[in-house]
């Protein structure tokens, strides 16, 4: 019992330290990502008043939406945001309200790093790559027992495995920044089309007065 609980230990201690930088790494995903849904969502926000024909929040609605981007993660609170702007205009704080609520659905999805590194890279990661070698090497032994194939086309098959292999370990790779990525951009499109709504009834409003 005490070699199996060293055992045990031998491998917390070595996973630790991969742990700690998937975790790091998906944090950094979340936020590089978190930012380029708030740069998309207030771009088309801008582009949606101007579709509307409503008036503009500023002179340049695509240089305010990327200075809002910054701001409001800096300080979500909107006196502050507007005094960091350091901007003035009659419909600013229709886009600082959108840019806060914005914010407020991107970051529900706070500590959602956390399960999808559990989920594709310590639970799904393992398993897929385990099938994948557990194939490819039946796949090599089915070959030698059923042909004679030369060395030459030996060697040809081991690369062309590595290869598939290396292909199947990338796209685990790239799958957690996909996912995260999807959840923040699902958040902030539902964010936007109820600001969508309330746009169209503000254009409503503004054609029947």
């Amino acid at each position: 019992m005490a070699i199996c609980d060293r055992i045990r230990w031998l491998g917390r201690c070595t996973l630790k330290p991969f742990k700690r930088w998937m975790f790091r790494k998906a944090v950094s995903y979340s936020k590089a990502h978190s930012r380029t849904a708030r740069v998309k969502y207030l771009h088309k926000y801008a582009r949606k008043r101007a579709k509307l024909g409503l008036p503009p929040c500023s002179a340049d609605d695509g240089a305010l939406a990327n200075r809002l981007a910054t701001a409001v993660l800096d300080s979500p609170r909107m006196e502050q945001v507007r005094h960091s702007l350091d901007h003035e205009s009659e419909h600013l704080d229709e886009m600082l309200v959108f840019a806060l609520n914005l914010h407020a659905a991107i970051e529900l999805n706070a500590g959602l790093e956390h399960s999808k590194v559990r989920e594709y890279w310590l639970l799904r990661g393992p398993r897929f790559l385990a099938t994948t070698c557990s194939l490819l090497a039946l796949s090599i032994v089915f070959r030698e027992t059923l042909t004679s194939p030369t060395h030459e086309e030996r060697l040809n098959y081991v690369l062309l495995s590595m290869v598939a292999l290396l292909a199947s370990a990338y796209m685990i790779y790239c799958r957690l920044s996909d996912a995260i990525l999807s959840s923040i951009m699902r958040s902030a499109h539902d964010s936007y089309v109820r600001q969508k709504q309330s746009m169209r009834l503000e254009q409503f409003g503004d054609l029947h007065v």
